[in-house]
C-alpha cells in the first residue's frame, strides 16, 4: 500500500505584483522546475518575455498618443447618461469588507460544456457575451431598467505594440473599465444575445484605453472629465477555465481551506455587488459577493438563481438552432450594417468571413465587369503527367489545400453594395473533371488539345461562385495524363503558385502512401486586408505627389491608329519571345553581381531607355509590378493570396549620364518606393497631375521571380512532369515580362483591346531588335554614356529604314515591270 502525503503550500504575493494570468505562469514554472530537479536535471524554464518595466514605459507613452485620445468621445458618450441606483434592502447600511458574504451557483458539467461550445458556435460569441447577457437580463427584471452600467474586469494583455510580447510576463496587467448594456423589452433571447454582443464589440481595444485616459493621461482635464461621469455599482469578472491550468495530473491543486481576507475588514468596499465566474472541475461557478449590511441573502440568492436560469434558457435556445446566426461585428473589416449582412447571409447561408477587396483585386473585378468577355486576369497552367497517377489522391490533395487556405474558398459579391466584398465560405468542394482521349491518335490528341485549351480558358469564371479554380485531367494513355489548371488571378499572385503546388504534391504523396501530413496553420489573407486598412495613406499621398510632380501626360508608345473601335470579339493578345544567348545571360548576371544591382533594376533601366528613344522624352513614366508582401506582416512570404501591386516608375535621364551610376539611382528609387508600394493605383492616379480620364501609364514591366518549375519537380513522387505551359494576361496594351533563371527569358505581351489604339506589330519587331542590341552591348561593356546607347538605336533605325526603303523601291520597280509587260501583251 502506497501512502500519498498531501502538504499545503501557502504563497502570499501582493496583488500589485501578480494578476490571474501571472499565477498560471508561476504555477506552471514551479511545477516544471520541481519535475526537473526531481529528475536531477538543471532547471530550464520557458524563455522570458518582455519585462513589465518596458510594458509600463510604453503604456505611458501610448496613453498620450492620438489613437488613445480619439477614444475619449466613445467613453464620454457611453457614460454621459442617467442611471438608476441599484435597489437595496438596508439603505443606511455600511458597505464594509467585514460585512461581505457570498452566494455561489453552478452549472453542471454538461451545461458548462454546452455554454462553452454550443452557444459560441450558434452566434459566434465568446463566453463573456453569454454571461453578460444573463446578467443584464437578471438586473432588468430586478430593477425594471433596460440599461445597466457595470465595470468589467479584463486581463489587460492586449496586443497594442508589435514589438512587445507579454504572454509569459509576471505582473498586474488587469484592466477595469465601465460598460453600458441595453436590452429591449419583449425581444427573444437570441436577439438579445446579438444586441449584447454588438455592444461589447464596440468597446475599443478591449477597454484598455479607459484606464490609460483616466490614470495616465497628461491632460488633467481628461482625467477630471472621466472622474465626474457616473460610477458603476457592479463589477463582473470571468476568470476563465482553471481546469486548463490545474488538471488532475498537476502537482498543484487548489486547497479547500480559505486563505483569509485579502483586505482589511474595516475597509469600505467599492462595489455593491462583485460577481466572479470561473470554470472549476468542468463546472461553471458564479460567485455573488455582497454586503449583508445592504442586501438580504435571499435577494442575492434570487438574483443568482435567475442568472443560472437565463443561462440554461440560452443553452436550450442555441441547441435548437439549425444554422448559425451572424452579427456585423463578426466581420469587422467589412464594416457592415444589419441590412447588408442579412442580404449576404441569405445568399450564402454559411459564412466564415467577409472583408473588402484589396485595390488590385478591385481593379481586376472592375475590368471583368467593364468587359465580361475579356481574357484579362484569367490564368491557365497545363502540363503532362507521366507515370502511375493516383487520380483519387490527386483530387483529394487539391481539396486539402483548398481547406487550408481561405482565399481558395472565396467568392466575390458586388451587386447592390457600395463597395465590393469577398466572402470566405467554410467549405468548398473542388471536383476534378476527367476526360478519356486514349482512343485518339497522338496527332488527333494534339489537335484536340490545341482547341480545348483556349476554349476552356474562354469559359472564364463567375466570381460570385467559389472555388474560382477549375481542374481538367485528360488521360492520353494508361500512364500519361494532361492536366489543365484554370483559375482567376483575383485569388493569388505568382509567388503563391510554387507554395500551392508544393502543398498539393506533398498531400498527394501522403495520401498515396496512406500517411498523415501535418502542416503549420497558414496565415489567412484577411490579415493582409487588415494590414492594408492600418496603413497611413497621408504619408503615401505626400510621397507620390512629390514623385509624380510635373508629369502631365503618360509616356507615349509606338502605336498604330485604328479607324474603328475594336469589339470584344476582335480583341486579341499576342506574345513574342526575345531570345538571348547563354553568354549574354551569364554576362548580365555577372554585371549585376559586380555592381550590386538587381536584374529587375537593369531591365527597368533598359525599358526606360527604349521608351525615351521612341517618345523623344527624357522624363519617362511606366508601370512596374511589385511583390507587395510587406516585411512588417509576419509570415507574409508564406501566405497565399494576391499581394502584387502595379505602381508608377518615373525615370529621368540625360544623354550625358553614365549608364551604371544612372542604374544605381533607379535602384535607390525602387528601395524608397517599397515603403509605399501598398498604395492603391487609383489613389496614385488622383494624386498625380495627369488629367482624369488618362491613364498614368500604358505599359508595365513584370519581373516574375518565383520558381514554378522547381516546385513541380521537387515533389513529383514518381511522376514525370513535362510540357509545362502557363498563360496569363493583364489589361495593359504592352507588357515586358522578365523571367529570371539559368536562362533569362524575356517576353513582349501586347493586346488589341477595346481601344482607339492598338500596338503595331511592326513596333513589336522593332522593340525586340532593340532589346537584344541593348542587352548584348551592355553585357559586353556597361561603361557607356546614355547618349551612346541611344545613338546606337538611332543608327539601327536608320539602317532599318534604308533597308525598308530599298525593299520598297525594289517592290515598286517590280510592280512597274509587271505593268509594262501587261501593257505589251495587251497591244
Amino acid at each position: 500500500m502506497v501512502l500519498i502525503s498531501t502538504v499545503r503550500l501557502f504563497i502570499v504575493i501582493h496583488h500589485l505584483v501578480v494578476d490571474g494570468v501571472s499565477w498560471r505562469i508561476l504555477l506552471e514554472d514551479l511545477q516544471t522546475a520541481y519535475a526537473q530537479l526531481s529528475r536531477g536535471e538543471t532547471i530550464k524554464l520557458s524563455p522570458k518575455t518582455t519585462s513589465f518595466k518596458q510594458w509600463a514605459y510604453q503604456l505611458q507613452e501610448y496613453a498620450q498618443s492620438p489613437a488613445v485620445q480619439e477614444e475619449m468621445d466613445y467613453w464620454v458618450q457611453t457614460l454621459r447618461q442617467s442611471f438608476s441606483f441599484l435597489p437595496v434592502d438596508y439603505p443606511a447600511g455600511d458597505n464594509t469588507v467585514s460585512s461581505a458574504a457570498s452566494v455561489t451557483v453552478t452549472l453542471n458539467a454538461e451545461e458548462t460544456r454546452a455554454l462553452l461550445q454550443d452557444v459560441p458556435s450558434a452566434y459566434r460569441t465568446q463566453i463573456n457575451d453569454a454571461l453578460l447577457l444573463a446578467l443584464v437580463q437578471v438586473f432588468a427584471k430586478w430593477t425594471g431598467q433596460t440599461r445597466l452600467l457595470l465595470d468589467l474586469e479584463g486581463h489587460g494583455r492586449e496586443e497594442i505594440f508589435s514589438d512587445i510580447d507579454i504572454s509569459r510576463t509576471i505582473g498586474w496587467f488587469t484592466t477595469v473599465f465601465p460598460i453600458v448594456l441595453s436590452v429591449e423589452e419583449n425581444s427573444n433571447i437570441g436577439e438579445t444575445l446579438k444586441m449584447v454582443k454588438e455592444q461589447l464589440r464596440q468597446i475599443p481595444n478591449r477597454g484598455i484605453g479607459y484606464g490609460l485616459l483616466r490614470y495616465l493621461s497628461s491632460d488633467r482635464s481628461i482625467i477630471a472629465q472621466l472622474q465626474q461621469l457616473p460610477q458603476a455599482q457592479v463589477i463582473f469578472n470571468y476568470l476563465g477555465q482553471i481546469d486548463q491550468v490545474l488538471s488532475d495530473s498537476s502537482l498543484f491543486q487548489p486547497a479547500t481551506e480559505s486563505s483569509g481576507s485579502e483586505s482589511s475588514l474595516q475597509e469600505n468596499r467599492q462595489y455593491l455587488l462583485e460577481i466572479d465566474a470561473i470554470v472549476v472541475a468542468s463546472q461553471l461557478q458564479v460567485n455573488w459577493k455582497y454586503s449583508q449590511n445592504i442586501h438580504q441573502t435571499s435577494t442575492i440568492e434570487n438574483l443568482a438563481l435567475n442568472f443560472v436560469q437565463v443561462l440554461r434558457s440560452l443553452i436550450a435556445h442555441c441547441q435548437s438552432l439549425k444554422s448559425k446566426s451572424y452579427t456585423p461585428s463578426d466581420f469587422p473589416l467589412a464594416k457592415l450594417d444589419w441590412q447588408t449582412l442579412n442580404r449576404l447571409v441569405n445568399s450564402k447561408q454559411q459564412i466564415e468571413d467577409i472583408y473588402p477587396l484589396s485595390s488590385v483585386q478591385y481593379g481586376m473585378l472592375f475590368h471583368l465587369l467593364y468587359d465580361p468577355k475579356s481574357s484579362a486576369y484569367l490564368c491557365q497552367t497545363s502540363c503532362t503527367l507521366q507515370g502511375n497517377l493516383n487520380v483519387w489522391a490527386f483530387e483529394q490533395a487539391w481539396n486539402k489545400v483548398i481547406e487550408r487556405h481561405s482565399i481558395l474558398r472565396t467568392a466575390f459579391v458586388w451587386e447592390g453594395l457600395d463597395t465590393p466584398l469577398q466572402i470566405v465560405l467554410p467549405q468548398v468542394q473542388l471536383y476534378l473533371q476527367q476526360q478519356d482521349w486514349q482512343n485518339l491518335s497522338a496527332s488527333e490528341q494534339q489537335t484536340r488539345l490545341a482547341e480545348f485549351l483556349p476554349a476552356d480558358l474562354d469559359r472564364g469564371f463567375n466570381l460570385d461562385e467559389a472555388p474560382l479554380i477549375r481542374l481538367t485531367l485528360i488521360q492520353l494513355s494508361p500512364d500519361t495524363y494532361h492536366l489543365i489548371w484554370n483559375c482567376h488571378h483575383i485569388l493569388f499572385d505568382g509567388w503563391s503558385l510554387p507554395l500551392l503546388l508544393k502543398e498539393v504534391f506533398g498531400f498527394y504523396k501522403a495520401l498515396s502512401n496512406n500517411q498523415p501530413m501535418q502542416l503549420p496553420a497558414s496565415r489567412p489573407y484577411r490579415d493582409y486586408i487588415a494590414w492594408l486598412q492600418q496603413q497611413n495613406l497621408r504619408s503615401a499621398e505626400a510621397y507620390w505627389r512629390q514623385t509624380l510632380a510635373g508629369v502631365y501626360t503618360p509616356t507615349p508608345l509606338p502605336l498604330q491608329q485604328t479607324s474603328h473601335k475594336l469589339s470584344s470579339e476582335e480583341s486579341h493578345s499576342y506574345e513574342q519571345d526575345i531570345p538571348l544567348s547563354q553568354a549574354t545571360t551569364n554576362a548580365l548576371a555577372s554585371l549585376t553581381r559586380q555592381y550590386k544591382l538587381t536584374l529587375n533594376t537593369l531591365m527597368q533601366g533598359v525599358w526606360a531607355l527604349l521608351l525615351s528613344h521612341y517618345s523623344g522624352e527624357t522624363d519617362i513614366l511606366f508601370g512596374a509590378t511589385v511583390s507587395g508582401r510587406p516585411p512588417s506582416l509576419t509570415a507574409a512570404e508564406s501566405m497565399i493570396g494576391l499581394f502584387i501591386n502595379t505602381i508608377p516608375v518615373r525615370v529621368k535621364l540625360s544623354k550625358k549620364d553614365l549608364f551604371l551610376p544612372w542604374l544605381t539611382q533607379i535602384q535607390h528609387s525602387q528601395v524608397e518606393a517599397r515603403e509605399y508600394e501598398f498604395s492603391p493605383l487609383v489613389k496614385i492616379q488622383e494624386w498625380s497631375q495627369i488629367p482624369k480620364g488618362l491613364p498614368l501609364f500604358n505599359n508595365i514591366v513584370v519581373f516574375e521571380n518565383y520558381p514554378v518549375d522547381d516546385a513541380l519537380e521537387s515533389e513529383n513522387m514518381g511522376l514525370e512532369i513535362k510540357n509545362v505551359r502557363s498563360w496569363s494576361r493583364n489589361h495593359y496594351p504592352l507588357t515586358l515580362r522578365v523571367l529570371p533563371g539559368a536562362e533569362l527569358s524575356i517576353q513582349i505581351l501586347w493586346m488589341s483591346e477595346t481601344s482607339s489604339q492598338r500596338v503595331n506589330a511592326g513596333a513589336i519587331a522593332r522593340i525586340t531588335q532593340h532589346l537584344q542590341i541593348l542587352l548584348s552591348d551592355i553585357s559586353s561593356s556597361p561603361h557607356f554614356e546614355i547618349q551612346q546607347l541611344l545613338e546606337k538605336l538611332t543608327a539601327v533605325d536608320k539602317q532599318q529604314q534604308l533597308i525598308q526603303k530599298s525593299e520598297l523601291q525594289a517592290t515598286e520597280r517590280q510592280k512597274l515591270k509587271m505593268t509594262k509587260r501587261k501593257a505589251i501583251r495587251d497591244i
